[in-house]
């Protein structure tokens, strides 16, 4: 399973759905939770040649304010990518912190998770990681580091701002790029 915590931006979400990832969606603007819930799928027509229109569908959708509902599906997500600019990284980080400090203190030695920060920054997730650090149990610290990857990432695509959340626009020509020193894990995302 895959979470993309989104402002919408489709880079993530398409190219995780087309991955055959499974999609669990938190963000903090009730009325595109209730948009998308109500939708059930949403459309990305991408760009090129040949141009083609992928559907987005059999996802979740959380609101920030629905932690428990959230935690089912972070508890077992193995990537967690943010797409919320960078502008928005730390309260995305105060939102997920929580979610982080939980799941370790219940995890077992074994358990790895992954947060892939696809924002338009170089360093995305290292940064990210930073503020996850701003208050995180000192007794945690460890289990952090050796469980919990914050590979930086980028996706070079062009994306148009969507005027429809249900109907989206970006090119198909997409490079995603991670550091691979940086995963966590036996298994590589």
């Amino acid at each position: 399973e895959v979470l993309v915590r989104t402002t919408w931006q489709i880079d993530v979400g398409q190219l995780a759905f087309e991955s055959g990832c499974r999609l669990a969606l938190l963000d903090r603007d009730a009325a595109l939770c209730r948009t998308l819930r109500e939708a059930g799928s949403y459309r990305v027509r991408l760009v090129s040649a040949h141009t083609r229109t992928v559907t987005v569908d059999g996802f979740s959708v959380h609101h920030t304010s629905e932690a428990e509902a959230f935690f089912a599906s972070f508890r077992v997500a193995a990537i967690v990518f943010t797409t919320v600019c960078p502008g928005n990284l730390q309260d995305a980080a105060d939102h997920l912190r929580p979610f982080l400090v939980r799941w370790l203190r219940s995890s077992g030695p074994d358990e790895y998770k992954n947060v892939l920060c696809c924002e338009n920054m170089n360093r995305s997730s290292t940064t990210f990681r930073d503020m996850i650090l701003r208050g995180f149990p000192p007794e945690l610290g460890q289990k952090l580091e050796t469980q919990v990857g914050f590979a930086d990432t980028m996706i070079a695509r062009v994306v148009a701002k969507p005027t429809d959340p249900l109907a989206l626009l970006g090119e198909e020509y997409s490079e995603w790029t991670a550091d691979r020193k940086a995963i966590r894990g036996p298994v590589l995302p």
